[in-house]
């Protein structure tokens, strides 16, 4: 009868080596995605700063009189208004639109409109 420690077969150096290197290799992969996502991060934070700043020299340059501190930049809606309970329902909440996208509620870009999520009208 053999002792079981016997029994069980110890790997080799070569496949401890193919282990070392297989994992060395998704380490690689995983930090090279890591990077990527984090330049992609940057590119869009950087992005959203320029289109904050273009917002508020676009108020900052007509009369202080006629500034709403609300309109569009390239195409993208931007709103600086203090937030009201009227505008966050008419935002977030709207049953008179079938919208999903509404302009934002406070800074750049768009809100999501629950209602016509929850509530889809039947055509």
């Amino acid at each position: 009868m053999q002792h079981p420690s016997e029994e069980i077969e110890m790997p080799s150096e070569n496949s401890n080596n193919t282990v070392r290197q297989e994992l060395a290799e998704e380490s690689a992969i995983l930090m090279q995605q890591k990077k990527n996502k984090g330049s992609l991060n940057t590119l869009l934070t950087i992005l959203g700063l320029v289109l904050v700043g273009a917002a508020i020299y676009d108020q900052l340059r007509q009369p202080a009189e006629s500034r709403t501190w609300q309109g569009t930049i390239v195409g993208i809606p931007y709103d600086f208004r203090i937030p009201t309970i009227e505008r966050i329902r008419a935002k977030l909440w709207n049953a008179d639109t079938t919208s999903i996208l509404t302009p934002h509620l406070f800074g750049v870009g768009w809100s999501i409109n629950f209602y016509p999520l929850l509530h889809p009208k039947n055509s």
